[in-house]
C-alpha cells in the first residue's frame, strides 16, 4: 500500500428553509409523540422528513362517480337476466349503458399508467 493519507469530504448540509404546518387532533398529537419518543429522534422535524423521505405510503384509492355508476347498472342487467326479462328490453339497457356510461369513462384520463405512486389526473 502506498503512503496516501485519506480524508473524508466536508459533507455540507442541506438548508432546511422550507416550514410544514401539520394539523391534528389531540389524540394523534399523542400518538406522534410516543412514535417520536420510541424512535430515539430530539427533533420531530428530524423524524418527519426521515419518514416521509425513507417510507413509501400505501396508495389511496378512489372509487369515481362514472365507475360506481357502471357497476350499479351492471348489476342491474345481471338481475334482469337472472329475472328472464325480454330480450328487447335487455337489449336496450345494454346499448344504454354501452353509449352512456361506459362512454363517460372513456373521458376520464388516470395519470400516468394508474401505477403505484401516480396520481389521478381529473
Amino acid at each position: 500500500m502506498s503512503d496516501q493519507v485519506l480524508t473524508t469530504k466536508a459533507i455540507k448540509l442541506a438548508k432546511k428553509d422550507k416550514s410544514l404546518l401539520i394539523r391534528m387532533s389531540v389524540d394523534e398529537r399523542a400518538i406522534f409523540d410516543e412514535r417520536l419518543k420510541e424512535s430515539g429522534y430530539k427533533a420531530a422535524g428530524a423524524f418527519v422528513r426521515d419518514y416521509v423521505i425513507n417510507s413509501k405510503p400505501k396508495r389511496r384509492y378512489v372509487i369515481i362517480p362514472q365507475a360506481q355508476k357502471a357497476s350499479e347498472h351492471l348489476v342491474e342487467l345481471a338481475q334482469m337476466i337472472m329475472d328472464d326479462k325480454e330480450k328487447e328490453l335487455l337489449i336496450k339497457k345494454i346499448m344504454y349503458v354501452a353509449m352512456n356510461i361506459f362512454g363517460e369513462l372513456d373521458k376520464v384520463r388516470l395519470g400516468g399508467k394508474g401505477e403505484e405512486g401516480e396520481g389521478y389526473d381529473w
